[in-house]
């Protein structure tokens, strides 16, 4: 049989395998070592910043002063939709899913509720439980049993009921001896709701543009780390799911309290009239505190008279367009000036604890307000918002008093 040399190019005869080339212990332990080295020099070599960048994993979801700084990503601070219903559902087929189909089972009705004449107390609206609060804010009051953070955010706090005697008056709501309720004029605005398109101040909408605008150049840490990956949630001037609520539950409430004077209705053989404006929010509250006082359907049960809030039109619910000054920014922002200067002395040291943690970006602030203002404006939106962590029990108290 013939050698083969297979540098040379030689082969073996067919049906034979070509042995294994001879190694010695010392040839393996420098291709070993080799590997090893190589691929030590190529992770040297992209962890060294060579590519302009580097890249870090940690387990914990916040980073610390002294982690690499990785700056936000581009979408930081951009608006995000979710628009719901969709246009043209595909299985949408109202025959075969009907309202009413008949067979309702016994309906005969009971008395109208008399709180107001019959019990001895309000009932006491104290929270919103389908909102939620952060765990802990920072500084001293804050885990005082005085301290409501749903109760400082000023006119952005969901309504509540407040105790006996805070205005000096020692009375309670039941009616005296010698009277009877006959009637009831009530007036309310709107539900929780997205910010208005509009501000001559702060306002979460122009922060959320700020941030977005500058995402190239800025990275926070700390308590802000969620600032990270966080995006613009809130739409305009609509009633948020919890407005909805609000309205519907002081419907149920005025009904629990007022019902009996739906006798006189039925008495002269007529309809309750509700009045309110044409601006979604304003509208569709009143549609909800009807839902709430009469029941699903509305049909039938009253009629509602629906103004037009415009420009030209004559609307007693919203006066302020027959005022001349109201459209005059130097005198009906004349509270401003005030605003500002209050601003800068409540919000002073939380603007620099604020600003260790967000490199490459400057606060100021106005982006402080609009902070405070997001954590209000978020949480009656989507049930919760980090923006409320950042400030003190002390700060919040001065977010109410501006």
């Amino acid at each position: 049989m013939a050698k083969s040399n297979i540098e040379a190019g030689e082969t073996y005869p067919q049906g034979h395998k070509v042995p294994p080339p001879k190694s010695s212990k010392k040839q393996l332990f420098l291709v070993f070592f080799a590997g090893v080295l190589a691929c030590g020099t190529t992770q040297l070599f992209y962890t060294s910043g060579s590519f302009g960048r580097s890249r870090t994993t940690h387990c914990n979801t916040e980073r610390s002063e002294n982690d690499v700084q990785v700056l936000a990503p581009p979408y930081v601070g951009s608006t995000e939709v979710h628009s719901y219903p969709p246009t043209r559902p595909t299985n949408a087929n109202p025959t075969l899913f009907p309202s009413d189909v008949g067979y309702p089972g016994g309906t005969p009705t009971g008395a109208e509720p008399a709180i107001i004449a019959t019990a001895p107390s309000y009932p006491m609206q104290t929270g919103a439980a389908q909102l939620i609060k952060p765990d802990a804010l920072r500084g001293k009051g804050s885990h005082s049993k005085n301290f409501s953070l749903f109760k400082k955010w000023g006119n952005l706090s969901p309504w509540f009921s407040i105790e006996k005697g805070v205005f000096g008056l020692d009375s309670d709501p039941t009616v005296p001896e010698t009277c009877r309720v006959t009637g009831l004029h009530f007036l309310h605005r709107h539900g929780a709701r997205y910010p208005t398109a509009w501000t001559n101040y702060a306002g979460p909408a122009r922060l959320a543009g700020r941030l977005n605008k500058a995402a190239a150049n800025w990275t926070a840490t700390g308590n802000l780390d969620f600032l990270n990956t966080w995006t613009y949630k809130l739409g305009e001037e609509l009633l948020t799911p919890f407005g909805r609520q609000q309205l519907y539950d002081l419907g149920v409430s005025m009904r629990l309290k007022y019902g009996f004077l739906l006798k006189n209705f039925t008495k002269t053989n007529t309809l309750p009239v509700f009045r309110t404006e044409s601006q979604d929010r304003m509208l569709y509250s009143a549609l909800n505190f009807a839902l709430g006082f009469f029941g699903y359907p509305l049909e039938g049960k009253y009629q509602q008279s629906i103004t037009i809030e415009a420009l030209n039109f004559s609307n007693s619910l919203a006066p302020y367009n027959t005022c001349p000054n109201a459209m005059i920014s130097g005198k009906a922002s004349r509270s401003l000036w005030y605003l500002e200067r209050w601003a800068a002395i409540y919000l002073k040291k939380a603007l620099q604890r604020l600003q260790r943690h967000l490199k490459g970006f400057e606060l100021t602030i106005e982006d402080l307000y609009s902070m405070q203002q997001m954590c209000a404006y978020e949480t009656v939106a989507i049930g919760y918002s980090k923006f409320c962590e950042l400030f003190t029990a002390e700060e919040w108290e001065g977010f109410n008093y501006s």
